[in-house]
């Protein structure tokens, strides 16, 4: 459900508690006001969680009967701190 959000985890996690716990439901204006995320944003995310709340009968993670693999790789930029050590070639015209 978060695997391509671009909104950080715990404020993910958040927005799922706070859906969960309300006993009449919440708003995404509202949910806006406390995450401190834009609306459309908010928006979005509450169709997730609802989506994903909706039924219970999410398809395993990889597909029926496929196995997930994890390991430690890091796929993605180098760290600020790490390109600024990285000798990258001058190119003189």
């Amino acid at each position: 459900m978060f695997e391509h959000c671009r909104i950080p985890l715990h404020k993910c996690l958040q927005a799922v508690h706070l859906i969960a716990s309300s006993k009449k439901g919440i708003s995404s204006h509202q949910l806006h006001r406390i995450l401190e995320i834009q609306y459309k944003s908010a928006w979005f995310l509450a169709h997730r969680i609802r989506e994903a709340m909706r039924d219970g009968k999410l398809s395993p993670m990889g597909g029926n009967g496929k196995t997930v693999e994890m390991d430690e790789t890091y796929i993605g930029r180098l760290r600020a701190s790490l390109q600024r050590r990285v000798q990258r070639p001058r190119i003189s015209f």
